[in-house]
């Protein structure tokens, strides 16, 4: 199971996550940040010399699909642009998945994509 600390310190999307999104052509609805996607400004980072570091970086929950538990974290290290610097799971992402609706919203089935521009609602 991933830390805890990596939700409670982020705070609501910042322009830097919205700026990654939106190089990438992705959608970011109004009720996934702070649900779904947060923007955390120091989280801890191991560089590639295994140094602690601290860096930008957009946060996603990644839930599991049968219990809806958080299960997983997956991290984006962004620059001062919104560039990825890099990318690292916290937990396992086996049987887990970033999902955008709530399990109570899904009425008719699931849809599965690589990226959240390739959904469609």
């Amino acid at each position: 199971m991933p830390s805890r600390f990596l939700l409670k310190p982020a705070i609501r999307i910042g322009t830097i996550v919205e700026k990654y999104l939106e190089q990438r052509g992705e959608l970011l609805l109004d009720d996934l940040p702070g649900r779904v996607v947060r923007f955390h400004p120091e989280l801890p980072w191991n560089d590639d010399n295994d140094n602690l570091i601290h860096v930008r970086a957009m946060i996603v929950a990644m839930r599991c699909i049968r219990t809806d538990e958080l299960r997983a974290v997956q991290c984006t290290a962004l620059d001062s642009d919104g560039i990825k610097i890099g990318r690292k799971m916290r937990g396992t992402a086996g049987s887990r998945a970033i999902k955008l609706s709530a399990d109570e919203d899904v009425t008719m089935g699931l849809a599965l994509a690589k990226a959240s521009r390739q959904c469609s609602q």
